[in-house]
């Protein structure tokens, strides 16, 4: 819920959502251009073998431990470039578990091998410790 300010008080109710408006518009256009521009910053160098898998060297994907639209939600001036390799399979799984630490909701990891589970739950681990440090999310 918004904070009403002393100098928003005398404003009406339009007013007040005009202002809201611009806010939420500036917002967005804050981030676009902050997530531009850590991706541009960002430099994983040559693919590695996916960590979890050691395979599919040709289509691991950088994961950041800390995704970056979230680095953006905790207000994380700078980004933060921890990443590990993961195939698309073990991308989507850790995406899936940190969308169940946010929800805080068991992950659907119906019809992973339990090894492979394990293997991803330092990834998990370390995405916490990293948003607990930003100082959570806003």
């Amino acid at each position: 819920m918004m904070e009403f300010h002393p100098p928003l008080l005398g404003l009406t109710k339009s007013q007040r959502a005009m202002i809201a408006a611009r806010y939420f518009i500036d917002r967005k256009k804050r981030r676009r251009q902050w997530l531009l521009a850590a991706r541009a910053a960002f430099t994983p160098g040559d693919r590695h073998p996916c960590v979890i898998c050691g395979a599919y060297q040709g289509l691991a994907h950088a994961h950041h431990v800390l995704p970056l639209s979230i680095q953006f939600n905790a207000g994380l001036a700078e980004p933060d470039h921890e990443f590990v390799w993961l195939c698309p399979t073990h991308h989507e799984a850790a995406h899936e578990i940190i969308r169940g630490l946010l929800a805080n909701v068991q992950p659907d990891l119906t019809g992973m091998p339990p090894a492979e589970k394990d293997a991803l739950q330092p990834i998990g681990v370390r995405f916490v410790e990293k948003l607990v440090s930003a100082g959570g999310l806003r």
